[in-house]
């Protein structure tokens, strides 16, 4: 697991820096492998740090996020088996911790996408998370096979990402 190092917060930040940003995604489409692509945008005064949830197990980390931001393809017009299978798995070990946290959705699909962004909504209600950002349905028109996803999607991922800290570092959310 990589982890990028977090510059060590002002004493004034500390109260507002956002702890964690905890990743979990299946083959995810190339260019969202890189640790400068998913990272969050930079935003003055808050601190991310991203980190890879393990396949295998469920993170212990994942009960200290204050956000989860959830990528995933869509197979089959559902989320992706392995990311299904790491909100299953983590659910025991983090229920009744989450509740009430913001979170987002980023789906890369073919050519709809709905189905993916619909299930994870559906297990979200069943944490009692709280969406805060209608969320991203790339539609690639590819299908079965690696794509690279454009700049000005990633960017809108960034942003999605700095939205979702800022308004945790902010209380909003």
């Amino acid at each position: 697991m990589s982890v990028p190092r977090p510059r060590r917060p002002r004493e004034r930040d500390r109260a507002s820096a956002v702890d964690r940003c905890i990743t979990h995604s299946s083959a995810p489409p190339r260019r969202w492998r890189t640790r400068r692509s998913t990272a969050p945008a930079s935003i003055e005064d808050i601190d991310t740090v991203l980190k890879r949830a393990p396949p295998t197990q469920a993170s212990p980390t994942s009960t200290r996020a204050n956000a989860l931001l959830i990528a995933t393809s869509e197979n089959f017009g559902g989320m992706a088996g392995i990311v299904k299978d790491f909100l299953e798995r983590t659910y025991y070990p983090c229920e009744g911790r989450l509740e009430g946290r913001p979170y987002a959705v980023l789906v890369c699909a073919g050519t709809d996408g709905t189905g993916a962004m619909r299930d994870v909504d559906r297990v979200a209600t069943g944490w009692r998370l709280h969406k805060v950002h209608p969320g991203l349905i790339h539609k690639s028109g590819v299908t079965a096979q690696p794509v690279i996803v454009p700049d000005d999607v990633l960017a809108q991922c960034r942003e999605i990402g700095a939205t979702l800290a800022a308004g945790v570092a902010a209380g909003i959310y």
